[in-house]
């Protein structure tokens, strides 16, 4: 990350941040009078970039903490309000638009005329805590380790459209993308999926979905076929290589809940402006 693209989200997340803080202090009744109590002696800026870091290299509290100067409980409150505001940012696209929610992603499906390309990807956690079914409901037989899994979205030139809440490790992809809603979005503007086998049958849950897989058949003709579509398909798999390239989603240790936000907020740094 450049100095100017810190600087431009210092100045458009600093006056969030400082509204939701607000938000906060005055939700509910209060027995002293707004600003009374301790300080916030970390700057926003400082907040941001402890949480840019741990994004970036998955550094630990104590560690964040001692390069900041501030306690390993301030530090973990920067990181929790930064990741929502940097979630709340949204993907950027080319032109300069925003997806940060299902309505701005229908909007930016019909800009790329409802075609997409859709993979899935995951990410390790650690064991869980509560007994051999809590394990057992995160472990995935096909990766061989406790994780959760996300979709990945793109228009056919594989740029960033969205990342879907994370599942369960054992979700098939199938079921994850169809439980979205994604492909009834593209169904009814009649857009084309691009996807691979992992998706076979995707027809059969959502009605006048037009979908581009791989076929088993055959011979120059089907091999030309599957060799153009993987040409396409790659595509997303690099959209996939850019969002795991931050640290955090190498081994994610925080609270399941903090996940969907998390990858949120990285997708949001993916496809920051340069």
């Amino acid at each position: 990350m450049s100095a100017a693209q810190f600087a431009g989200l210092v100045v458009e997340l600093g006056p969030m941040w400082e509204a939701d803080r607000a938000e906060r202090l005055t939700a509910r009744k209060r027995s002293r009078a707004l600003g009374a109590g301790r300080r916030y002696d970390m700057p926003f800026a400082t907040r941001l970039f402890v949480c840019l870091v741990y994004l970036r290299w998955n550094v630990g509290y104590r560690g964040r903490g001692a390069m900041a100067g501030f306690s390993k409980d301030t530090v973990n409150r920067a990181v929790d309000e930064c990741t929502r505001l940097l979630a709340a940012k949204g993907i950027t696209r080319p032109d300069g638009s925003r997806v940060g929610n299902e309505d701005e992603l229908a909007e930016a499906l019909e800009a790329v005329d409802h075609r997409a390309l859709a993979d899935g990807t995951f990410v390790p956690i650690p064991r869980p805590g509560g007994g051999w079914a809590a394990q057992k409901a995160e472990y995935s037989g096909h990766r061989h380790r406790h994780c959760r899994s996300t979709q990945v979205v793109t228009d056919v030139d594989g740029w960033l459209l969205w990342v879907t809440d994370d599942q369960p490790g054992p979700t098939h992809d199938l079921a994850a993308l169809v439980g979205s809603g994604i492909p009834e979005r593209i169904a009814a503007g009649g857009g084309t999926l691009v996807a691979d086998r992992g998706y076979q049958g995707i027809g059969n849950h959502v009605e006048s979905l037009d979908v581009l897989l791989p076929n088993g058949a055959w011979g120059r003709g089907a091999g030309r076929y599957n060799t153009d579509l993987s040409r396409l398909r790659v595509r997303a798999e690099h959209a996939i290589a850019g969002l795991k390239r931050p640290k955090i989603l190498h081994g994610f240790r925080r609270r399941a809940h903090q996940l969907t936000p998390t990858l949120r907020a990285v997708a949001a740094l993916t496809t920051l402006p340069a």
